[in-house]
């Protein structure tokens, strides 16, 4: 069985639209695509979601 867990970071937008305005990141996935998607996700505070989880 293989899981996912990326979305495209456009997506960020439409998750601000809907309602979304925290993320959690502290789990053992964060880095399962590498440091660019951990950044991608980090960014998503620019479209106004709280990223919680990280240091710093």
């Amino acid at each position: 069985m293989k899981f996912a867990f990326r979305s495209p970071p456009a997506y960020a937008q439409l998750f601000a639209e809907v309602g979304i305005d925290v993320l959690k990141i502290s789990n053992n996935h964060r880095m399962d695509f590498g440091a660019v998607q951990f950044t991608d996700t980090i960014k998503k505070e620019a479209k106004g979601i709280k990223i919680l989880g990280h240091k710093n």
